[in-house]
């Protein structure tokens, strides 16, 4: 599977899982890597009563399943809490593209000119 499709895959995902208010591709793969072993994404869910780092880790389970069988792929999903101290610090530490924000509708084209 290309790029492409990887990402527009992850995108409807995130569009569908009503929770996710932004996905952040980070590492290998977002680096450009030609056959990186997995997927690196940390998802920020959105704000609600119950807290998003406990629906994170009540999800994480089921969204690994249906990435990996949806991509074909290996996925390592971390949380991400902007501002907050339980915040994931690899896809701030290492850089990030946000490839899904269901706030402002953005969904990043990553076309190449391979």
């Amino acid at each position: 599977m290309n790029r492409e499709t990887t990402l527009a895959r992850i995108s409807d995902w995130a569009r569908r899982e009503g929770q996710i208010k932004r996905v952040y591709l980070f590492g290998s793969f977002m680096r450009g890597v030609s056959q990186p072993n997995d997927i690196d994404l940390a998802l920020e869910l959105i704000p609600s009563a119950e807290e998003s780092f406990s629906r994170f880790y009540f999800n994480v389970d089921r969204w690994d399943k249906e990435l990996r069988a949806l991509l074909g792929k290996e996925v390592e999903l971390q949380h991400a809490e902007p501002g907050h101290e339980r915040d994931s610090v690899a896809y701030r530490r290492d850089g990030s593209l946000i490839i899904f924000d269901r706030i402002t509708h953005q969904v990043t084209d990553f076309r190449t000119n391979e």
